[in-house]
């Protein structure tokens, strides 16, 4: 329903409706420029103004206390809490290229675009020094594969912290812990030093990394792609970054559980059959993954989980179910 801009109730003093700040001049209390309203983003929380400087578009939060509304000057001035700024993740390596590509794709490359989130790649031989720019070395006492070199990684971390913000630096190594589902701090800035051939010198993780990481217990020919996976990881769990805002808190492991099974809108396939029970389930407004899905696909591929799960009392019964022999199979997962 749409109504005349003439015919919309009045407000009282201080109120205003969320289209009435389209094209106001936004910026800070000491009177730096952020931009201009471009639009309003709905989100289960608060509504998040799109301010555009003609870059990049920024999201500040509809709330009081970040904002000040002058509809007369056609001003707000917003008052950032303190560390509220993109998330900076600073990612160092000797190949560049390897990380560069994928960072401007996708949803990666359009919270880059947008400012949430500030990504940028470090060339480690730049930290390097030398006439050659060289970053390893020989392992001490032989053996095979070269081993980066503790100097510039120390140059290179030192460089990139800043004074004002808490920061931390993290290498990823296959022989820690995986850990647990990342998090994402606003205003961070994280280092992440990614090692290529046979490792890092032992000396960056105990003087110099606050943090290691693990992607899998597997070994690859470099640390580019784990510096991906981890900020990719990081990245979706920054608000504004997700198209739906609740998606993140419905992932797998975000409550301990899998996701359950999805499927596409089409009701029927040649190659797979009929999934009318599914489409049943669309038809009552529940999701076709949810509820005790998520249950039963953790039981089938990831009993391991339910040790540690965040269950809901439903949840908790039909686990031990499952226990006592009942356990889900794939027409109980679908009709479920």
């Amino acid at each position: 329903m749409a109504v005349a801009e003439s015919d919309a109730l009045p407000l009282a003093d201080g109120q205003f409706y969320p289209w009435q700040l389209e094209g106001c001049r936004v910026e800070t209390a000491d009177g730096t420029r952020v931009g201009e309203v471009a639009g309003i983003e709905r989100s289960p929380a608060h509504d998040l103004w799109v301010v555009a400087d003609g870059v990049r578009e920024h999201l500040v939060p509809a709330v009081q206390r970040c904002g000040e509304v002058n509809l007369g000057a056609r001003r707000v001035v917003i008052r950032p809490p303190e560390g509220s700024g993109a998330v900076r993740i600073d990612i160092v390596t000797p190949v560049p290229r390897m990380v560069e590509g994928p960072i401007a794709e996708s949803i990666l490359g359009r919270a880059r675009e947008r400012g949430l989130i500030d990504i940028r790649v470090v060339n480690l031989r730049e930290y390097a020094e030398g006439r050659h720019r060289v970053a390893d070395d020989y392992q001490f006492g032989g053996g095979g594969g070269m081993v980066l070199k503790p100097e510039p990684l120390f140059a290179a971390v030192e460089a990139l912290r800043t004074p004002r913000r808490g920061s931390c630096s993290s290498i990823a190594r296959p022989t820690v812990h995986t850990g647990d589902r990342p998090r994402a701090g606003g205003g961070r800035a994280s280092h992440p030093a990614r090692g290529t051939y046979e490792g890092v010198d032992e000396r960056v993780s105990t003087a110099l990394a606050d943090d290691e990481v693990s992607i899998g217990d597997y070994v690859l020919t470099g640390g580019e792609l784990p510096a991906l996976v981890v900020t990719d990881a990081v990245a979706r769990l920054i608000p504004g970054v997700l198209g739906d805002a609740a998606a993140a808190g419905q992932d797998s492991f975000a409550r301990g559980l899998l996701e359950g099974p999805q499927y596409t809108r089409r009701r029927s396939s040649t190659a797979c059959g009929s999934l009318t029970c599914c489409c049943r389930a669309t038809t009552r407004r529940s999701p076709v993954g949810g509820g005790p899905r998520r249950s039963g696909a953790t039981w089938q591929r990831r009993p391991d989980l339910l040790e540690t799960a965040e269950l809901t009392p439903a949840e908790q019964k039909l686990v031990e179910e499952f226990r006592r022999g009942k356990g889900p199979d794939e027409s109980w997962m679908r009709s479920a």
